[in-house]
């Protein structure tokens, strides 16, 4: 009866054991997870980061062509504007001298 007594303990022994190794196991897959999903959050972040820089280079070049345009307009405009001043200025003279 001793002897089943002892062999009872070690029983009861190795099974606290066991639940120790596995509440060690299951705090390790839990940390793998974490590190799982926190690398997958970093993926997603980078691949996000990879996207804005794209559409970032993207407007730039949009913007520097839409202020290509708008200097190419606004110096049509004063061109436009130097040559309506010439023009009434050559009629000014043209009317004081009585042409017409």
């Amino acid at each position: 009866m001793q002897k089943l007594k002892q062999e009872n303990e070690d029983l009861k022994t190795q099974i606290a054991s066991l639940h120790d190794e596995l509440k060690q196991l299951q705090k390790k897959m839990e940390s793998k997870l974490e590190n799982d999903d926190l690398r997958k959050s970093v993926d997603f972040l980078s691949e996000e980061y990879d996207d804005i820089r794209s559409k970032k280079r993207s407007t730039d070049k949009d913007f520097n062509r839409f202020e290509r345009k708008l200097e190419t307009f606004t110096k049509k405009v004063e061109e436009i504007g130097e040559a309506i001043e010439s023009i009434m200025k050559s009629t000014n003279i043209t009317k004081r001298r009585g042409y017409r």
